[in-house]
């Protein structure tokens, strides 16, 4: 239990940035004190995620991001990630970095998205900057997560959350934000397929 409580702290001090896979299993098969069946469907949750990651290079996710750009719901120009969409508005983004920084943080509205046509819609996990109570998901987390049969059809993504309180969002034990991220398919206009992308 010692070791515990140092391993804990040890994360705490580095602020868990550099907090690997390996880590987290590690952190949940050995200190969390979950029950089995919790610990086993955490450490499936990390391993997809892992897989996920690695099945796509760094030029595969940025010809995708090409094709595929952020989206959010808002209302009267400014968008946002929101609980729900309902009468709400699509606003296409302003390109970031897809994979260095947010493209929710400080999202610079570019026009409206009109056209777009939900294809699907998953549950997703997405890292965070600084402090767990800042939610920075990133366009590439959204692209290596998007199920494969709908990620050559996909124009656009948007992410959404359950509710705006972050105990709702941030999964303690797995360390990553939960969000539903909602694919669309439609035309990207010729102003944002321009928007050039950077990693």
């Amino acid at each position: 239990m010692l070791l515990c409580q140092h391993y804990k702290l040890l994360c705490f001090i580095k602020k868990i940035i550099i907090m690997t896979n390996e880590d987290k299993i590690f952190w949940l098969t050995e200190c969390s004190g979950l029950p089995q069946e919790k610990i086993e469907e955490y450490i499936a949750i990390l391993d997809k995620l892992e897989q996920q990651k690695r099945a796509m290079s760094q030029e595969q996710i940025m010809a995708y991001a090409a094709k595929i750009r952020p989206v959010l719901f808002g209302s009267n120009g400014e968008a946002g990630i929101c609980p729900k969409e309902n009468d709400k508005e699509l606003y296409w983004l302003k390109s970031t970095p897809i994979a260095t920084t947010s493209c929710t943080f400080k999202p610079q509205v570019i026009a409206k998205a009109e056209g777009l046509k939900e294809i699907g819609r998953i549950v997703s996990y997405h890292s965070y900057g600084g402090y767990y109570i800042f939610l920075r998901p990133s366009a590439d987390e959204a692209i290596y997560q998007c199920p494969k049969e709908i990620l050559d059809k996909a124009c656009a993504f948007a992410f959404m959350t359950p509710t705006t309180e972050i105990r709702d969002i941030y999964n303690s034990n797995l360390d990553f934000h939960k969000l539903t991220t909602v694919y669309f398919e439609g035309t990207v206009p010729p102003e944002i397929a321009n928007d050039p992308i950077k990693w």
